[in-house]
């Protein structure tokens, strides 16, 4: 489909004019950007939350609280996206709470605090199922490295970093590998709470694709190419990630 151009059903093999033109079009530079803005954004604050909550699970001795806890913090990530995009949006509407408490400032009409807005929204729904994802595996720790630090005089802290964080380091390479992915494939919190504004700040590039091929032009083609070359960037950043946690694996 990605070599094929035209509107519509009126396609025509074209053999790589999709990515000739893709690559001089300016939205699709611009959506590019935007995605990387948002992956800088919310993947080291994801990693860095999954790891702080964790190492708080972990020191919680009762298992009635660690379920508690779990419960709640999983509770985002199984409430539906259009839910919570549109709960959001009229949060920080010009006559909303959010609005309120900052003065009247318009979150939404300025592009940085539009892309701060949505990746907080995002760190929010995404974060439980990797802090659960992380816990797992550093419930798998055999318990005698702790009791053997702990032996030794090592406080809880350095048990995790010096412990816990090598062991669990492909786990960590993997959480990155796929939040990355899911950053890339925003969509429905862009394009329900900001619909890719201000001034395409928020535009993201299935924002961008779906545009593309089902609201606009129709071009099936085009929106192919898009979706190859998104595949492509994720398995490129990907590798060296991979190669990196295939290569913990070994040493340890």
């Amino acid at each position: 489909m990605s070599l094929y151009y035209g509107r519509g059903n009126n396609l025509k093999f074209s053999f790589f004019k999709n990515y000739s033109l893709l690559f001089n079009d300016d939205v699709f530079n611009k959506v590019i950007l935007n995605s990387l803005t948002f992956t800088i954004i919310i993947v080291p604050i994801i990693i860095l939350f999954s790891l702080y909550v964790s190492y708080i699970l972990l020191n919680i001795k009762s298992e009635k609280t660690k379920n508690i806890f779990t419960t709640l913090l999983y509770i985002p990530c199984i409430t539906s996206p259009v839910a919570y995009s549109l709960f959001f949006k009229q949060l920080a509407y010009n006559d909303g709470i959010l609005s309120s408490i900052f003065n009247n400032f318009n979150i939404l009409g300025n592009v940085w605090s539009a892309r701060l807005y949505i990746s907080l929204i995002c760190i929010w729904a995404w974060s439980g199922y990797y802090i659960l994802f992380l816990f797992t595996a550093i419930k798998n720790v055999d318990v005698n490295l702790y009791k053997a630090a702990k032996l030794d005089g090592a406080s809880n802290f350095k048990i995790f970093r010096k412990i816990v964080i090598p062991l669990v380091k492909p786990v960590l390479i993997l959480m990155t590998i796929l939040v990355i992915i899911g950053t890339f494939q925003l969509f429905v919190e862009s394009s329900l709470i900001t619909k890719g504004g201000p001034s395409m700040g928020t535009y993201s590039i299935v924002h961008y694709l779906y545009n593309r091929a089902f609201v606009y032009v129709s071009q099936y083609g085009y929106a192919s190419a898009l979706g190859i070359l998104v595949f492509l960037f994720c398995l490129i950043v990907s590798i060296p990630f991979v190669k990196r946690m295939i290569k913990d694996e070994n040493t340890l």
